[in-house]
């Protein structure tokens, strides 16, 4: 078997990319990779308070892997956006449209 045993072969790990995004599926959004969930799903699923569990239950299809790098990817993004875009000021927050409160 061209240097390999069978048993190497089974056991070899692919990297793949986490997440796609295909213009014909969801009009391009962002897909958990090899399925057609989009990734927005999940936050949606947090944001009304649903366990990662409850996010499995609905969503079968997506590993737990994919959901970990999903939160960590966002983690990321989060860190390292400006803290004005999401967060209020310590003295006076800003409304949505730049206004204060």
């Amino acid at each position: 078997m061209s240097g390999l045993e069978h048993d190497d072969v089974r056991e070899t790990v692919m990297i793949q990319q986490p997440f796609n995004s295909t213009p014909g599926i969801h009009g391009g959004a962002v897909t958990f990779a090899g399925t057609r969930v989009p990734v927005s799903a999940l936050f949606a699923c947090l944001a009304r308070g649903d366990t990662m569990d409850d996010f499995h239950q609905d969503y079968p299809g997506v590993r737990p892997g994919l959901v970990s790098q999903a939160l960590e990817i966002a983690g990321e993004i989060l860190a390292r956006s400006p803290p004005d875009r999401y967060c209020g000021h310590r003295r006076g927050r800003r409304t949505r449209d730049g206004g204060a409160d």
